[in-house]
């Protein structure tokens, strides 16, 4: 309920180090928008001892930043070191009635400085059960520092242990959160942890910024995402993960048309190995007799289990892909533009996908998005997932790991056959055609590019069409 923020910084000129105390005060300023119930930070620099030098200041007063910028001016000049700091936005589980100044982050306890933002639900379990050195508040964060300070090894502690013990902490956590921290015998390494709760990192000259979310940093900067879920140790020029890279798991709902380029995807990802099944949305495709029957037909030939969902949130007027009788562009000029678009159905499509995976216990949802539909159709550019991939955390439970995955997201209709034939996939049993009856029409955009790139493969299409020329 807070926001966090800090720098490392290392081989500091007096230039430089204005520059960044003139960057920490924009930040610092910039993330009182997240708590205004009290602020603090911790100065640690490595001045070639083994405690190097702690500077500190806090202050419990709210809105207590109010036309202040100049927290960082008179900082002792920081040549190589680490700073973290906390705003706090106090939760009515958290109220304090009396603040006093050991009440505000950051909380500092075995050698170990933290900040943290969001609740940690099982605080009183690692307070009581855990941890070892009492901190003098009732603020769950305290939590994190006094379960950090109960290895008694941290006097001696290489930077690998200490990292070791941070991973150790963030993985007894229940709750959100978003950490910042450094230790007295390593000041020039911060460590950072987070889970749906962001934190932002950006590298400049000699420096590395953290905030609490991108538009804290001053214009011109690039910030990058902590990977949700993960947990790094930042030094000079380098970000290290501390936590192995969690592979996902392989239970696949893949959303399927009944189409060649759904298909394809399913039958690639239960190659690779995964559990797949199969998620079909009924949503007033003037085809969806034959998609249905398609998707049945897939199912049982790939024999993995099929569900299907009704999706009524469109009128027929919406999409010539929703009317009987509308015309359908054909040929090149069905496959170059977006004629038959249906209002966001893939966000649509993926938004109902993730509650019923996060729901029934999947780790992946497939799509058959493809580069070459990418030029007409936007929510096919591979873009549009990475850009649903970064927002899901967010839109999921606490410790939920749902990705999307596109197994031909950066295919071309050809390359799609191609690897469909290899993989053995029930290519003849697919439904391509935007329209409905007993063969495809052979002249609307799918059918064409479909046709088209069995002919460059110079393979024979398994299925049947009304035309053969077009």
């Amino acid at each position: 309920m807070c926001a966090i923020f800090g720098c490392l910084v290392w081989g500091m000129s007096p230039m430089h180090v204005t520059r960044t105390n003139q960057i920490m005060n924009q930040i610092m300023v910039a993330s009182g928008e997240r708590g205004r119930d009290g602020w603090g930070y911790h100065v640690q620099e490595d001045r070639g001892h083994s405690t190097g030098y702690n500077f500190e200041r806090k202050s419990v007063e709210r809105n207590s930043l109010h036309g202040r910028n100049d927290f960082f001016d008179e900082m002792h000049p920081i040549h190589q070191g680490g700073i973290i700091g906390n705003l706090r936005a106090e939760p009515t589980t958290e109220y304090v009635a009396e603040k006093r100044e050991f009440d505000q982050q950051p909380y500092r306890a075995g050698g170990w400085n933290v900040v943290h933002n969001g609740t940690i639900a099982n605080d009183h379990e690692l307070r009581n059960h855990f941890a070892g050195q009492k901190l003098p508040t009732g603020v769950d964060s305290a939590a994190i520092a006094e379960f950090l300070a109960r290895d008694e090894t941290n006097d001696t502690a290489t930077e690998t242990e200490l990292s070791a013990t941070f991973f150790n902490m963030v993985s007894h956590l229940k709750g959100s959160y978003a950490i910042l921290a450094t230790h007295d015998h390593y000041p020039g390494v911060v460590f950072a942890a987070c889970n749906y709760r962001p934190i932002w990192y950006a590298w400049l000259d000699g420096a590395c910024f953290f905030a609490s979310s991108k538009d804290y940093f001053p214009a011109g900067f690039a910030p990058q995402m902590v990977p949700p879920y993960s947990a790094w140790r930042f030094t000079p020029m380098h970000a290290h993960r501390l936590d192995p890279a969690v592979l996902q798991g392989r239970k696949a709902l893949v959303v399927c048309s009944g189409g060649m380029d759904s298909v394809v995807a399913a039958k690639a990802l239960q190659a690779d190995g995964c559990d797949v099944h199969l998620l079909h949305f009924q949503y007033g495709s003037r085809a969806e007799s034959p998609e249905y029957a398609a998707i049945m037909a897939v199912s049982n030939a790939m024999q993995v289990p099929l569900h299907v969902l009704p999706m009524g949130i469109y009128d027929k007027e919406d999409s010539p892909l929703l009317q009987a009788d509308s015309e359908i562009a054909g040929g090149e000029a069905g496959a170059e533009f977006a004629h038959e678009w249906v209002p966001a159905r893939n966000l649509v499509m993926l938004s109902l996908a993730t509650a019923y995976a996060e729901a029934k216990g999947f780790d992946l949802i497939g799509l058959g998005n493809n580069l070459e539909e990418a030029g007409a159709y936007p929510d096919n550019e591979p873009e549009f997932i990475n850009r649903f991939n970064e927002m899901l955390p967010f839109a999921v439970g606490d410790g939920k790991r749902l990705s999307v995955v596109m197994p031909v997201g950066n295919l071309m209709k050809h390359e799609i056959v191609a690897l469909g034939e290899q993989l053995g996939a029930p290519m003849g049993l697919t439904w391509s055609c935007y329209r409905s009856g007993p063969v495809h029409c052979g002249t609307c955009g799918p059918c064409f590019m479909r046709k088209t790139a069995y002919t460059i493969n110079g393979l024979e299409d398994p299925l049947q069409y009304a035309r053969k020329d077009s």
